[in-house]
């Protein structure tokens, strides 16, 4: 019955995430119970209602943490650390999830008539495409990120961070 299981959660008192999946465990078992078993119970776990947990904001980093961050990425190579400090830096200016970033390939930008990238185009969670404006600090790490690229003569690639030397050359981070 809902009042032993109240009881048991008043006396183990635990935290409320942990009181949800206590409270969706039982209602499983009260399921199977039901319908496998065909057991008549009381409606026991469904009697009680869900604890709400709290919506925490997220927490981000300020600009003097970002600035360490990217300040502190070494490579093997000096090519290498300017890549990944492109990419970190383009992460921070756009706000996209890293697999958004490792799968964009250099059709997925559009570019001004001076040649400076503006506007790209990920392909999101579920599939879903979306079209961002870039900020000054992402304009930036990407044109001069791409800018090293074509130097290095690395421009075959259709990936815009890619591996740089190796068996995996042009192949995506």
């Amino acid at each position: 019955q809902a009042r032993h299981l109240r009881a048991f959660i008043n006396a183990y008192n635990p935290a409320p995430a942990r009181n949800r999946r206590l409270l969706s465990s039982w209602r499983k078992l009260w399921t199977y119970l039901g319908e496998v078993e065909e057991l008549t119970l009381h409606r026991g776990p469904f009697e009680m209602k869900r604890v709400k947990l709290r919506k925490l904001q997220p927490k981000y980093l300020t600009t003097a943490e970002v600035s360490k961050l990217i300040a502190a990425v070494e490579g093997r190579s000096p090519e290498q650390a300017r890549r990944d400090k492109a990419l970190i830096s383009f992460l921070y200016g756009t706000g996209c999830r890293i697999s958004e970033v490792l799968g964009l390939t250099i059709d997925n930008i559009e570019f001004e008539e001076d040649g400076q990238p503006y506007r790209i185009r990920v392909l999101g969670k579920g599939e879903k495409e979306r079209t961002l404006h870039l900020s000054p600090t992402a304009q930036r790490a990407l044109g001069d990120w791409l800018k090293l690229r074509h130097l290095l003569g690395d421009g075959r690639s259709a990936y815009v961070f890619c591996h740089l030397g190796g068996k995996k050359k042009g192949q995506p981070l």
